[in-house]
Protein backbone atom coordinates (compact mmCIF):
# COMPACT_ATOMS: atom_id res chain seq x y z
CA UNK A 1 0.00 0.00 0.00
CA UNK A 2 1.21 3.50 -0.73
CA UNK A 3 2.56 5.63 2.12
CA UNK A 4 1.65 9.14 0.92
CA UNK A 5 0.40 11.14 -2.05
CA UNK A 6 -0.37 14.70 -3.13
CA UNK A 7 -3.97 15.78 -3.57
CA UNK A 8 -4.68 19.43 -4.22
CA UNK A 9 -2.39 21.56 -2.08
CA UNK A 10 -2.04 18.84 0.56
CA UNK A 11 0.27 15.94 1.29
CA UNK A 12 -1.78 12.98 2.48
CA UNK A 13 -0.34 10.17 4.57
CA UNK A 14 -1.69 6.62 4.51
CA UNK A 15 -1.58 4.69 7.77
CA UNK A 16 -2.39 1.04 8.31
CA UNK A 17 -3.64 0.50 11.85
CA UNK A 18 -4.74 -2.47 13.92
CA UNK A 19 -8.05 -0.81 14.74
CA UNK A 20 -9.82 2.46 14.01
CA UNK A 21 -12.40 4.44 15.90
CA UNK A 22 -16.06 3.51 15.52
CA UNK A 23 -15.09 -0.04 14.49
CA UNK A 24 -14.60 0.84 10.82
CA UNK A 25 -12.28 -0.50 8.15
CA UNK A 26 -11.24 2.97 7.02
CA UNK A 27 -11.23 6.60 8.00
CA UNK A 28 -10.44 9.81 6.16
CA UNK A 29 -9.00 12.49 8.42
CA UNK A 30 -9.33 15.95 6.90
CA UNK A 31 -8.79 18.80 9.29
CA UNK A 32 -6.54 21.83 9.55
CA UNK A 33 -3.74 19.81 11.16
CA UNK A 34 -3.88 16.42 9.50
CA UNK A 35 -4.62 14.88 6.13
CA UNK A 36 -4.57 11.12 6.46
CA UNK A 37 -6.26 7.99 5.20
CA UNK A 38 -6.37 5.26 7.80
CA UNK A 39 -6.93 1.62 6.83
CA UNK A 40 -7.55 -1.17 9.33
CA UNK A 41 -5.33 -4.23 9.14
CA UNK A 42 -7.70 -6.38 11.20
CA UNK A 43 -11.42 -7.06 11.37
CA UNK A 44 -12.88 -4.36 13.66
CA UNK A 45 -15.13 -6.95 15.33
CA UNK A 46 -12.46 -9.65 15.71
CA UNK A 47 -8.96 -8.21 16.08
CA UNK A 48 -7.43 -11.68 15.74
CA UNK A 49 -8.60 -11.80 12.12
CA UNK A 50 -6.52 -9.93 9.54
CA UNK A 51 -8.29 -8.39 6.58
CA UNK A 52 -7.18 -9.33 3.08
CA UNK A 53 -5.12 -7.08 0.84
CA UNK A 54 -8.17 -6.77 -1.41
CA UNK A 55 -10.28 -5.46 1.48
CA UNK A 56 -7.52 -3.02 2.48
CA UNK A 57 -7.21 -1.74 -1.09
CA UNK A 58 -10.96 -1.47 -1.52
CA UNK A 59 -11.14 0.46 1.74
CA UNK A 60 -8.32 2.74 0.58
CA UNK A 61 -10.23 3.67 -2.59
CA UNK A 62 -13.34 4.40 -0.55
CA UNK A 63 -11.41 6.75 1.72
CA UNK A 64 -9.57 8.27 -1.27
CA UNK A 65 -12.94 9.17 -2.76
CA UNK A 66 -13.83 10.96 0.49
CA UNK A 67 -10.47 12.78 0.36
CA UNK A 68 -10.97 13.93 -3.23
CA UNK A 69 -14.43 15.25 -2.43
CA UNK A 70 -13.18 17.01 0.72
CA UNK A 71 -10.43 18.74 -1.26
CA UNK A 72 -13.03 19.75 -3.87
CA UNK A 73 -15.22 21.04 -1.02
CA UNK A 74 -18.04 19.06 -2.59
CA UNK A 75 -21.33 18.39 -0.85
CA UNK A 76 -21.07 14.67 -1.68
CA UNK A 77 -18.03 14.24 0.59
CA UNK A 78 -20.25 12.93 3.40
CA UNK A 79 -22.67 10.98 1.19
CA UNK A 80 -21.75 7.36 1.99
CA UNK A 81 -24.00 5.91 -0.71
CA UNK A 82 -22.37 8.00 -3.43
CA UNK A 83 -18.85 7.46 -2.07
CA UNK A 84 -19.38 3.70 -1.90
CA UNK A 85 -20.77 3.41 -5.44
CA UNK A 86 -18.10 5.69 -6.93
CA UNK A 87 -15.21 4.03 -5.08
CA UNK A 88 -16.45 0.55 -6.02
CA UNK A 89 -16.26 1.51 -9.70
CA UNK A 90 -12.90 3.24 -9.27
CA UNK A 91 -11.46 0.18 -7.56
CA UNK A 92 -12.92 -2.10 -10.24
CA UNK A 93 -11.16 0.01 -12.86
CA UNK A 94 -7.88 -0.19 -10.96
CA UNK A 95 -8.09 -3.97 -10.51
CA UNK A 96 -9.06 -4.75 -14.11
CA UNK A 97 -7.05 -2.28 -16.17
CA UNK A 98 -4.66 -3.76 -18.74
CA UNK A 99 -1.33 -2.13 -19.46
Amino acid sequence: MIKSFELGPYTWNVAQKLKLKNKTLGWCVFDSFKKEIQVATHNPYNLKEEVTEDVKNHTFYHELTHAILYVMEHELAEDEEFVTKFSDLLYQFEKTKKE
